[in-house]
């Protein structure tokens, strides 16, 4: 990998984190866990602006932050204050869109599950979920009302040099394909994926299928490149674990292809043993070999 400072003019950067620690539940205090959250966020984009020229996203998973049994959008404020703050300081210009959980019902359930993006101007971006897995989640999440638009009087569809970028929440990714949706005209998807539990635990543990079915099914739909964050919870990261993935097997279908034939590798990466709950990696993507112009099939590029 090169270590390159002036390596890509546009890039995307996922993080993915290991941690020992239980998700945001009610016995779980969030407060205590959001200010360590904000704190490795800034840590994190520190680290990838100071090796990185040109502009970017910074890309965190679902839930990075939790508001409890308040609103999401109790949060906004402060994220927007203490984040675009952050990233005046900055000498290049960083994008950063993260997820906010909140309003736990009484089974502890999130019923706000919202992607938030922001630069150095504030908030650019506020996307509700759009696409559960189960008619039960369906009763109980605050869904918005259209794929394409966002909410809280912000755009869901926010551009960084001219290139258009959809942040999905977690099982959105799935949405494209299962629904044939049209692209709404975006270049990138952007997948917040929640957490992933040991294959012993119930919960959500399908590491391939995430990848191949949602990320790989999403990118074959819309003609574009997914990325994604996520966090694994008391399991290491699998091999199978790939956090750029464009359908470039055509004309097999994407449920019939490999991970290894859609995977998009990062151009460097990094490690960050001791971050404040486990560890962190993070991986950073050149767009500039990805995005063709307009019009053309994936099918076409040449990769």
């Amino acid at each position: 990998m090169t270590s390159d400072h002036s390596r890509s003019s546009i890039w995307v950067a996922t993080v993915t984190l290991q941690t020992s620690d239980d998700r945001f539940s009610e016995t779980n205090p969030y407060t205590e866990k959001n200010k360590d959250r904000l704190e490795g966020l800034f840590r994190i984009v520190e680290k990838v602006s100071s090796e990185i020229s040109g502009s970017g996203v910074v890309l965190f998973p679902g839930g990075w932050v939790h508001t409890g049994k308040k609103p999401a959008e109790s949060i906004f404020s402060i994220l927007e204050k203490k984040i675009s703050s952050f990233l005046k300081n900055l000498s290049a210009h960083v994008v950063v869109s993260i997820g906010i959980d909140g309003s736990f019902d009484r089974e502890g359930f999130d019923r706000d599950q919202i992607s938030i993006t922001l630069d150095k101007s504030g908030i650019i971006s506020i996307a509700k979920k759009y696409q559960v897995k189960t008619s039960e989640e369906k009763k109980r999440v605050h869904l918005t009302t259209d794929f394409r638009f966002g909410d809280f009087g912000k755009s869901r569809i926010f551009s960084l040099n001219g290139i258009r970028f959809y942040p999905a929440i977690c099982y959105d990714t799935y949405g494209p394909q299962q629904y044939k949706l049209e692209n709404p005209g975006v270049d990138v998807i952007l997948s917040h994926v929640h957490y992933f539990v040991p294959l012993t635990e119930d919960g959500p543990k399908g590491v391939v299928d995430f990848v191949r079915k949602g990320f790989v099914g999403a990118s074959a739909q819309w003609h574009c490149p997914v990325f994604g964050a996520a966090i694994f919870i008391r399991r290491g990261i699998p091999k199978s674990w790939r956090t750029g993935m464009i359908y470039r097997s055509h004309p097999k279908p994407y449920m019939k292809s490999k991970i290894e034939e859609n995977s998009i590798m990062p151009f460097k990466s990094f490690t960050d043993s001791n971050f404040f709950e486990g560890s962190v990696l993070v991986q950073i993507f050149d767009l500039g070999d990805l995005i063709t112009e307009k019009g053309k099939k994936l099918n076409e590029i040449k990769l």
